[in-house]
């Protein structure tokens, strides 16, 4: 609810408000995003609020120990309460003064339940018994802890809850109590979501033998499958101290005492399972250092099975282990990502004295035996502590180790030496040809670590190298190889170095990685210019190969000024992959004023620190960047300075991510302390997971209220900014201070974050979320008859909600009901709940023209349209009798409108024909405009009459131009047309294939190719090219041209694949020039081949393509009718059937042939053959009827082979008729079909 802010403010700001927890908190806006609940503590109460823990659920846990009830001192209390309405579920107390229920702690297990651990319990007249009382997330458990609804002590003095308490990966839980049975210890599973009454017995838990065992007195080590392992490293049973490892199923447990068949063991001293390593795979290694051997702490290191455990002695068959007194091999262990792990044993003698060694193990069953080197990486030299500086872990698995320590052929030159976490190959003596070394003494390589990088390769550090020309401690850092290491000796031609003394580039582990895998070094101690010691510089180094050279001005940020120090105060990275440089003691304009500067991670920031690139102080002393940065999940970041201001009013800043914050601190772009020694900033900011921030401030001073202290509220991308006062936090009261909790970042189900405080009160502060739609609307299509232009659309307003600010207005423009116009329109619809917040969402009506009933293509009977000849006649009269065409020129012809083509078609399917021609030579058929370099039709000698059938692109105003190389005649016969609204589409001629170098392709590619040999293939690219669309093409309409074959033959185009039994284009003898007009289907890869029976030249020009969406649809080439005896047909039906005789047409069947459905084809797709005709003459294809008069394939000798490719009506039974003028054989095959 939302209460008036004055009246809130005075209920917050008044003493003595008590409330039952039962109540709903009080509640105060503070900003125009969060609204303050006050929930204070009921009577009783002494430290309410002093630990909070938010469910999984949402709902949350407020512990008050020191709760008195009933006038019972110390009881203690634990509430739960319902994470969306704030009222209380459930309460638990003790019953006994000093109970302290809740002082061991409250935890989450199992499904959003939790444990409430009270050490201090007491079981009516067992003092101190202790208590683990289970309690349902949901439900609760209101009442006292009792007997009947915990996990207690069975003695006094066992104070069960004030040990170990262990959630596992499953949701189980784990309660140590070593003090059981007097000592002997024991250790309990307990199933997240049912808990456990009663108290410890060796029926359910793994127990003690001896009353120094102190079994559950380590703390159990939960693995990453869900199991654990208890380490006993007092187990005395068979020796004091002997120690025990013991795993056990994370669900079901291990119960009885500790032996040798359920437990790893040790004899006296060795304290096995004082420390135990989880493995990334779920498998485990048992640290136990300590383990004697056959003299004193030879150490050993154990690997256990994670899905059933190692049990028996520990001893060289199962474990690695040391051969010399104080070897401490087991000191320390390192899981790899990988599942496998290194052991360190910097103290391993082998033949002299600490040369240390660093095995790998194997992950899978471990590695056994004394350490050596022929498993391990050692040193050679007494006191090399090989891996003294650490192991450092990368991402890919494998490894490096710091040997700081190495002396080679010196004294300290120090080691870096890459490790193979795959097969444990590294092994031997530490040397020059498989580590980076110094080169001088005292280099000590690594000395100031291994910075790993997110991309597997990692970066030394070395501020102590010297160099040859007696330059001290200048300092290196060198970037290495993730996957097989770098080598050699430091200098400059493999790392960043210092060039002056005590440079100490990387010094105190200056170097940090960033998230994009490149990496970012400070150099404190770096000198400027002469004169200007110490100015600092920080430096960006490429993660996928290095950066080396000298540390200068032009490629580093620097300091203006001497002892600058620029990078003291830290780096930081981005989670944007750029990175933060922290300098507190930049002078600026004064002294120690500070500054934190934003670095672009992808090449770095160079320059000096000033106001125009750093956030920087406005007093000496500021020290803008002393305190650490918090960055923020979104990549954001948030800067405090408690010390800023000259009465250190202090200020928190925001920053973005993605280009930071400059100029000075401000209170217009922070927030702000009011009075001397505020401090604003002074607690580490908490960033909620509902986004935005809390900055907790303890010692600001309110009005008669030293350091009543304050919470502010910062939005996400925005931050808060100005002086903190009751209108944009939450402040504390002269009762106590508030205390923000800042290990607990998440939020309740009501969007509340709890913030403790010292006066039994938790201030809710819920951030004001805008309201949910349920779900994005769908988008609206719709369509319209076209002589419209508009329509009235009515849609359902989308639904919104608000779980606590309701109730919701829902608003959406153009609204409902309005009148829409074509196209797209978005609309905009907005929710606004009882607080004024809002929320929005789109969804876009889409108004249409709906596309007329009808083909993608309309087949027409055929209609001639143009004739030069004065014997031919056009359908209308028009563009008839007007002379042979001249050579290089060209004729515009009329289409829409005439021949029954629709007045708005997009493309004609004409047959063209040359006659008598003057020469060899080519038409070319296209757009009018620039004529392309394509040819439609091929004639190769005078005097011939040669057609082809074509797809056309018109011109805007429904014409096509027609342009013949040499003198001819011409007639073009319309058979079909492209509707205006088809998917068909039709594109500018353009060239995608030529074999003769003298030929170009529209885009260079497969041009010059050589004659295609005889009986082979091509595969020619379609898709993408020469207008054809990249993806969604199904089908090509292309012009393909045989250019002088090497004899008579034929080509198959088809979509790759195996080859049909078909021909696409033939050619009846040697030297001919003859092309063919084809829709040829596409490859999956947008491709189609093209197969020669003769060898020949070839050129292929695209006119178009069919989308694989499109009704037109192309097959597979299958022929349906051959008179020659020598032809199959895909189904045998009308082959062998005779020629043809002069004047006479046959009936070809095509509907449910070939792959054309056998209902609902309008027209065919195919080419028609004539072969060896008696004479000249022409075949005219058309739906059967009344013949018209046109032509569809012209043969203009007798012995010729001819064919074309042609869109034929389908006449209504779906056949197709074809007439001969002369005497022929035909063959006809279908390459695709049209739709009705």
């Amino acid at each position: 609810m939302r209460t008036h802010r004055l009246l809130a403010l005075a209920l917050v700001g008044t003493t003595g408000i008590i409330t039952t927890a039962s109540d709903a908190p009080a509640s105060a806006d503070i900003s125009p995003d969060i609204t303050q609940l006050d929930l204070v503590g009921p009577a009783g109460s002494e430290t309410f609020g002093a630990d909070v823990l938010v469910l999984s659920n949402g709902n949350y846990v407020v512990t008050d120990v020191l709760h008195d009830e009933g006038g019972v001192a110390d009881v203690g209390a634990v509430h739960l309460y319902d994470g969306m309405s704030d009222t209380v579920i459930s309460t638990l107390t003790g019953s006994t003064a000093s109970d302290e229920v809740g002082s061991g702690g409250i935890f989450e297990v199992g499904d959003s339940n939790f444990v409430v651990a009270s050490g201090d319990w007491d079981n009516g007249g067992v003092v101190d018994a202790g208590a683990v009382t289970w309690v349902d997330g949901e439900i609760g458990l209101s009442g006292t802890v009792s007997a009947t609804n915990s996990f207690i002590g069975s003695a006094a003095s066992e104070w069960v809850g004030s040990g170990p308490i262990v959630v596992l990966t499953n949701g189980n839980f784990v309660v140590g109590n070593g003090r059981w049975d007097g000592g002997k210890g024991a250790v309990t599973l307990i199933d997240g979501n049912v808990g456990m009454i009663g108290s410890a017995t060796s029926s359910n838990s793994l127990v003690g033998v001896t009353t120094d065992d102190g079994v559950g007195y380590d703390t159990p080590v939960a693995l990453t499958n869900g199991s654990f392992v208890v380490g006993s490293s007092t187990f005395s049973a068979i020796g004091a101290n002997g120690g025990a490892a013991t795993w056990s199923d994370g669900e079901v447990g291990v119960t009885g005492p500790i032996t040798e068949f359920n437990s790893l063991l040790g004899e006296a001293g060795d304290e096995v399972g004082s420390r135990i390593t989880p493995l990334t795979d779920g498998d485990y290694v048992v640290e136990s250092e300590y383990w004697d051997g056959a003299g004193n702490d030879y150490g050993a290191a154990t690997w256990g099975n994670g899905e059933g455990g190692t049990v028996g002695m520990v001893d060289a068959t199962n474990s690695l282990v040391g051969s010399s007194d104080d070897d401490l091999v087991g000191r320390s262990v390192f899981p790899l990502t990988n599942g496998n792990y290194v052991v360190a044993s910097q103290y391993w003698d082998g033949p002299g004295t600490d040369l240390g060694a660093v095995t790998w193990g194997d992950g899978d069953g471990g590695t056994v035996g004394e350490v050596s080197d022929s498993n391990s990486l050692v040193g050679s030299d007494n006191d090399d502590r090989i891996s003294n500086g650490g192991i450092f872990l990368l991402t890919n698995g494998n490894y490096v180790v710091s040997s700081t320590l190495w002396d080679g052929a010196g004294a300290d030159l120090g080691a870096a030496t890459w490790g193979d976490g795959a097969t444990g190959s590294t092994v031997g003596e530490v040397s020059a040809a498989n580590s980076l070394i110094g080169e001088f003494d005292d280099d000590y390589i690594s000395s100031s670590g291994i910075t790993v990088l997110t991309n597997g390769n990692y970066v030394v550090n070395s501020p102590d190298r010297n160099t040859s020309d007696l330059r001290t401690n200048t300092g290196a850092v060198t970037w290495g190889d993730g996957n097989g290491g770098t080598v050699g000796v430091v200098d400059a031609s493999n790392s960043l170095i210092g060039g002056d003394d005590y440079d100490g580039i990387a010094v105190g582990t200056q170097t940090i990685a960033l998230t994009n895998g490149h990496w970012v070094t400070a150099s404190l101690l770096w000198d400027g210019e002469p004169g200007k010691p110490n100015v600092g510089a920080v430096t960006w180094g490429n993660g996928e190969s290095g950066t080396v050279g000298e540390v200068t001005l032009a490629n580093s940020l620097t300091g203006p000024d001497q002892f600058d120090f620029v990078g003291g105060g830290g780096l930081y990275a981005l989670p944007t992959g750029d990175y933060l440089v922290a300098s507190p003691l930049v002078d600026g304009d004064g002294v120690d004023r500070g500054a934190i500067t934003w670095g672009n991670g992808n090449g770095g920031t160079t320059g000096v620190v000033s106001a125009a690139n750093s956030l920087v102080g406005t007093a000496d002393n500021d020290r803008v960047g002393n305190v650490r940065v918090t960055v923020l999940d979104d990549g954001d970041y948030v800067v405090r300075t408690p010390g800023w201001g000259a009465d250190n009013l202090g200020a928190v800043t925001f920053g973005s991510g993605s280009g930071g914050v400059t100029g000075p601190i401000t209170s217009a772009n922070s927030l702000v302390g009011t009075s001397v020694n505020d401090a604003v900033g002074n607690v580490e900011i908490v960033d909620l997971d509902i986004g935005g921030y809390l900055v907790g401030t303890t010692s600001w001073d309110d009005a008669g209220s030293p350091d009543a202290g304050a919470v502010t509220f910062g939005r996400d991308s925005l931050g808060v900014a100005g002086a903190i006062n009751a209108s944009n936090s939450v402040i504390g009261t002269p009762s106590g201070v508030i205390r923000l909790d800042t290990a607990a970042t998440r939020t309740t189900s009501g969007d509340s974050y709890p913030v403790p405080t010292f006066q039994n009160r938790v201030l809710l502060m819920r951030l004001d979320r805008e309201p949910a739609f349920a779900t994005t609307p769908p988008d609206v299509d719709v369509e319209i008859a076209d002589d419209e232009t508009s329509a009235v659309v009515t849609y359902t307003s989308p639904a919104a909600d608000d779980v606590r600010d309701g109730p919701i207005t829902s608003s959406c423009t153009p609204a409902s009901g309005s009148t829409f116009p074509i196209g797209d329109t978005v609309v905009t619809c907005t929710a606004t709940d009882s607080g004024g917040q809002t929320a929005t969402t789109t969804f876009t009506v889409s108004v249409t023209v709906a596309a007329p009933d009808g083909p993608e293509v309309v087949s027409l009977n055929p209609g001639r349209v143009f004739a030069s000849r004065a014997s031919d006649e056009t359908v209308d009269d028009l563009f008839q009798g007007d002379g042979r065409i001249a050579a290089g020129d060209f004729v515009e012809v009329d289409i829409n409108g005439r021949a029954g083509v629709a007045d708005d078609a997009q493309a004609v399917v004409m047959n063209v024909t040359a006659i008598n021609p003057s020469g060899r030579g080519f038409v070319t058929t296209y757009p009018c405009g620039d004529r392309p370099l394509a040819s439609s039709l091929n004639y190769g000698s005078a005097g011939a009459v040669v057609g082809n059938e074509l797809v056309a692109k018109l011109s805007a105003d429904g014409s096509v131009c027609v342009y013949t190389s040499a003198e001819t005649d011409l007639t073009i016969d319309v058979v079909g047309y492209v509707p205006s609204w088809s998917d068909v589409i039709s594109v500018d001629p353009a060239r995608v294939y030529a074999t003769r170098a003298s030929d170009e392709t529209v885009d260079g590619q497969q041009e010059a190719e050589g004659r295609v040999d005889a009986g082979s293939f091509i595969e020619v690219d379609i898709a993408g090219r020469g207008g054809v669309a990249a993806s969604g093409a199904g089908a090509v309409v292309m012009n393909i041209t045989a250019i002088n074959p090497s004899g008579r033959g034929f080509i198959t185009v088809y979509p790759c694949g195996d080859r049909p039994l078909a021909s696409s284009l033939n050619y009846g003898a040697a030297g001919a020039v003859v092309g063919n007009e084809l829709i040829a289907k596409l490859s999956a890869t947008g491709s189609v081949c093209a197969y020669s029976s003769a060898e020949t030249d070839l050129t292929v020009d695209v006119v178009g393509y069919v989308p694989s969406s499109s009704a037109a649809t192309s097959v597979d080439p299958g022929r349906v009718y051959a008179t020659r005896t020598s032809d199959e047909t895909v189904d045998e039906e009308q082959q062998a059937t005779g020629r043809i005789d002069a004047g006479e047409f046959v009936e070809v069947d095509i509907a449910g042939r070939a792959g054309v459905p056998a209902s609902g084809a309008g027209a065919v797709v195919m080419n028609i053959t004539a072969i060896n005709p008696s004479g000249r003459g022409f075949i005219t294809t058309y739906p059967c009827g009344t013949r018209p008069l046109a032509s569809s394939l012209n043969y203009g000798s007798a012995g010729a082979v001819v064919g074309n490719e042609l869109v034929a009506k389908l006449s209504a039974d779906g056949t197709v008729c074809v007439f001969s003028s002369a005497a022929t054989d035909l063959t006809v095959d279908v390459v695709g079909y049209i739709p009705a």
